[in-house]
C-alpha cells in the first residue's frame, strides 16, 4: 500500500478534530477529547495537503492559541517526529495570525483585511461532546499540568494513579505533574490514597465534575500523541521506495517493531509479526489499511 491513503486518512483527522474545535470544514466532529498539542504536531505536518485545514488551523490558533502550551509542544511534537521546518513553518504561519510565539516565531504581522478573513473560518457553537474538554479545563485550571491531569482522570473514572503514571500520560515532568497535583488536592478537586512510599491520586466527584463542565457522562481520550507517531512515521517509510521486495519486507518488519511501544500505547492493531520473509509486506499493507479506516472519516 502506498504512502497516499494513509496520509490522506491523517489529513481527514486533522480535519474532523479542528472541525470539533469550531473550525469550518465540511468534515465530521470528533466526539473523543482533541489533544491541542499532538493536533498542532499533526496539522504541522500533513495539513498543508488540505488548504481548507491549514487556514482553520492557522485561524484558530490565531485566536485561541493561547490555550496551546509552548513546553508541551515541543515535547509533543519530538515524540511524533514533526519536522523541525514544518513545525517552525507552521508556527509562523500561527503567529502571523495572532497566535503566541511557540518558536520564537516573530511579531504578530497581520492586517485588519487578513484577521476578517480568517476569523470568518472560526465558528464556535454550543458543544456537549468530549473534543472540546481539554480546551475547556485549560481555560479552568490555566494553561499548564493541572488541566491535562484532570482530563486524564475524567477520561479513567475510578481510577487511581500515580504522580508517574500521570506525568507517562499527560507528557509534563514529573515534578511539574507532583506540583500540579498537589495544587488540585488543596482545591479539592483530587484525593490522595496510599502512604508515603506509593501516593495515588483520584478526582474527588467526577460525574460532578462532568456535569459541571455540561460534558457527557463519559468521555474517551486516546493517546493521540502515540496514534500520531505511528502513522506520521508509517507515512515516512512508505514515502521511502524500496529497493525490493525482500529488502522491504526486512524493513517494514523493523519499523514495525521499533513502533510496538507506541502502537501498544496508542491500543492500536499492530501488523501480524508471525508472518516471515517476503510474505510480511501483504501483512504489513493489510495493517496499513486498517490504520487508514481508524483516521479516514466517513464517507
Amino acid at each position: 500500500m502506498s504512502a497516499t491513503r494513509l496520509r490522506a486518512a491523517l489529513v481527514d483527522r486533522a480535519a474532523t478534530q479542528w472541525t470539533a474545535l469550531g473550525v469550518t470544514l465540511q468534515a465530521p466532529l470528533e466526539r473523543t477529547v482533541v489533544d491541542l498539542e499532538a493536533l498542532v504536531g499533526l496539522t504541522a505536518t500533513v495539513g498543508a495537503d488540505d488548504a481548507r485545514v491549514w487556514r482553520g488551523a492557522v485561524a484558530w490558533c490565531g485566536r485561541h492559541g493561547r490555550f496551546v502550551n509552548n513546553a508541551r509542544l515541543r515535547r509533543v511534537v519530538t515524540e511524533i517526529g514533526v519536522a523541525g521546518d514544518d513545525l517552525a513553518e507552521f508556527a509562523i504561519a500561527a503567529r502571523r495570525a495572532g497566535a503566541p510565539p511557540w518558536l520564537a516565531a516573530g511579531p504578530a504581522s497581520r492586517s485588519a483585511g487578513d484577521r476578517a478573513a480568517l476569523d470568518d473560518l472560526v465558528v464556535l457553537r454550543p458543544t456537549r461532546n468530549a473534543s472540546r474538554l481539554l480546551w475547556h479545563l485549560r481555560a479552568t485550571f490555566g494553561v499548564n499540568a493541572r488541566a491535562d491531569i484532570v482530563a486524564n482522570l475524567v477520561a479513567r473514572p475510578g481510577s487511581s494513579l500515580t504522580v508517574l503514571e500521570l506525568a507517562h500520560l499527560t507528557r509534563f515532568t514529573k515534578r511539574n505533574t507532583a506540583v500540579a497535583l498537589e495544587d488540585l488536592r488543596l482545591a479539592g478537586v483530587v484525593e490522595r490514597q496510599g502512604g508515603a512510599t506509593l501516593r495515588r491520586f483520584r478526582l474527588r466527584d467526577p460525574g460532578g465534575l462532568l456535569r459541571w463542565l455540561e460534558q457527557p457522562d463519559a468521555v474517551s481520550y486516546p493517546d493521540w500523541v502515540a496514534q500520531f507517531t505511528v502513522g506520521l512515521a508509517v507515512v515516512a517509510f512508505l514515502e521511502v521506495p524500496a529497493q525490493s521486495e525482500r529488502v522491504r519486507a526486512i524493513e517494514a518488519r523493523q519499523i514495525a517493531t521499533v513502533l510496538r511501544p507506541a502502537i501498544e500505547r496508542a491500543i492500536l492493531p499492530g501488523p501480524d509479526l508471525r508472518v516471515t520473509g517476503p510474505a510480511f509486506t501483504g501483512a504489513f499493507d493489510t495493517w496499513v489499511e486498517q490504520l487508514a479506516r481508524r483516521w479516514e472519516a466517513p464517507a
